[in-house]
């Protein structure tokens, strides 16, 4: 059973009061660094829980469990978000794989027909790799 599974049957695991402004997108390409960093590319930008948004981050960076550990140590919250994320974490690989998969899909498609898509530009096998990895990192929260 995955721990998000054991994780829900919890009532107080999710509240009205959790939901904050998310970027949807964090990732190295939408931080501009300076003096003090900046986020850019709003485009999925949503109001949600701030655990879905870490366990996105997680995903996306590919953090190992040091850095996560470090993440949390430096996010000091007492919310009970490491167990929302442990919630989201299988429910963001699902959404990233398939993501993945549509944008794969539009690449084979593409080269099929012999044209370019502009919204697909990397090699097909980019998107199959990374919809690979999502898999396998599922299977190890499926296998934790």
């Amino acid at each position: 059973m995955l721990p998000a599974a054991r994780a829900a049957v919890s009532p107080d695991l999710f509240d009205d009061n959790s939901l904050r402004l998310l970027h949807a997108d964090l990732g190295p390409g939408n931080v501009v660094r300076g003096a003090s960093p900046v986020l850019i590319d709003w485009e999925y930008a949503r109001i949600g829980d701030p655990a879905d948004e870490i366990a996105y981050l997680f995903d996306q960076n590919g953090l190992d469990a040091p850095q996560r550990d470090v993440f949390f140590h430096g996010y000091r919250a007492d919310d009970g978000i490491g167990a929302r994320v442990a919630w989201w974490e299988p429910v963001t690989l699902i959404g990233s794989l398939l993501w993945r998969v549509d944008w794969w899909l539009r690449r084979a498609q593409a080269d099929a027909a012999g044209r370019r898509d502009p919204s697909a530009e990397r090699e097909a096998i980019y998107y199959l790799d990374h919809g690979a990895r999502r898999l396998d990192r599922l299977e190890q929260l499926i296998d934790a």
